[in-house]
């Protein structure tokens, strides 16, 4: 007896990510026949029992009209009408992933930093079409960020003599010139892994890295650091400003070659008895991968601005000497306050 041949056509799914601003992300998978869907994998489970406050997508207008958009995270117990320490992270907003440390692991932890009081703004900066390596690179960043300061202080949402700035890669160029240009506005900050603009910066590209590293520092200056030239890199290289500094800065080093990158800017301040304190990764990435990395860079981010922003220690005593530390910090910012 012959069987007759049966034919099948092989089950099609299609498999996604589902996420959004505050869902964390699951892996799916769609039904191409009955476009149903189920869900794969819960890689965090244990976020079912988090209470992780609400982010919302945020716009605003710089003083050149230049729209900008970022992340609102409130804090889990949020209150209306109440003015909140703010913590602006730099370097990019993605609306349509869940908002949870930032845009890059490192020194970044928003939903973290929201659960001790304090809302987050991520930031997705905006330039001119010209601005890009020119000086008004970072002043139209720093536009970007006072202009939202003001507003969410009209909006009575933030408290303006409790803000704080993370700078990571190139946008540590836009926290410091802002540091320096418009410091009123800031109460902390942190310099992670950053392009500082530096004459030290300028000089190690003479060897290191792609061809005219060099070149694209001297443009965003606006000169070479040579004859005429260098009386323009005194007056606008922030290497050469770190005076005008005033508030505490936590910088964040994860390599040999990123120690060295900050060094001038650190050791400036340190000089000048200013309140700084340094975060240093021997082996670690730009972006940090290492879970114990992550957790190191991301938890001293934390307890830096719940330190100057709300005052809090936190009690581990394996924490002791880390608060020994920056309560001369402290001091020393007292010090340093202009009369």
């Amino acid at each position: 007896m012959q069987q007759a041949a049966r034919s099948s056509r092989a089950h099609q799914f299609s498999i996604y990510v589902h996420q959004t601003l505050n869902t964390p992300p699951v892996l799916m998978a769609t039904d191409a026949d009955s476009g149903v869907s189920k869900k794969v994998w819960n890689p965090n489970p244990e976020f079912a029992g988090i209470e992780f406050g609400q982010a919302t997508v945020y716009k605003w207008s710089d003083t050149a009209g230049h729209q900008w958009t970022g992340g609102l995270v409130k804090p889990p117990d949020y209150v209306a009408g109440r003015r909140y320490p703010l913590v602006i992270q730099t370097h990019g907003f993605r609306p349509s992933e869940f908002l949870t440390d930032g845009i890059f692991t490192t020194a970044n932890a928003a939903r973290p930093l929201a659960a001790r009081g304090i809302v987050v703004l991520q930031v997705g900066e905006t330039f001119s079409r010209d601005a890009n390596s020119t000086p008004r690179e970072a002043a139209e960043a720093r536009d970007g960020y006072i202009t939202v300061i003001e507003r969410l202080n009209a909006e009575g949402l933030i408290d303006p003599q409790r803000v704080g700035i993370i700078g990571f890669s190139r946008t540590g160029w836009y926290v410091l010139d802002s540091l320096i240009h418009a410091g009123r506005y800031f109460a902390a900050a942190t310099l992670a892994d950053c392009t500082y603009a530096s004459f030290g910066e300028y000089v190690l590209g003479a060897d290191y890295g792609e061809p005219g590293r060099s070149k694209v520092q001297a443009a965003m200056i606006g000169s070479e650091p040579f004859g005429r030239g260098l009386q323009k890199w005194l007056s606008d290289s922030p290497g050469f400003n770190t005076d005008k500094i005033l508030v505490p800065v936590l910088f964040q080093a994860s390599s040999p070659l990123e120690l060295i990158y900050s060094w001038d800017v650190y050791a400036l301040m340190r000089l000048q008895n200013k309140p700084v304190e340094l975060l240093y990764f021997r082996n670690g990435e730009h972006v940090l991968e290492k879970p114990q990395e992550v957790l190191a860079s991301q938890e001293m981010s934390v307890d830096w601005y719940d330190f100057w922003l709300n005052g809090h220690v936190d009690p581990d005593p394996a924490k002791a000497e880390q608060y020994a530390r920056w309560q001369e910090l402290r001091r020393l910012q007292s010090v340093n306050q202009p009369n």
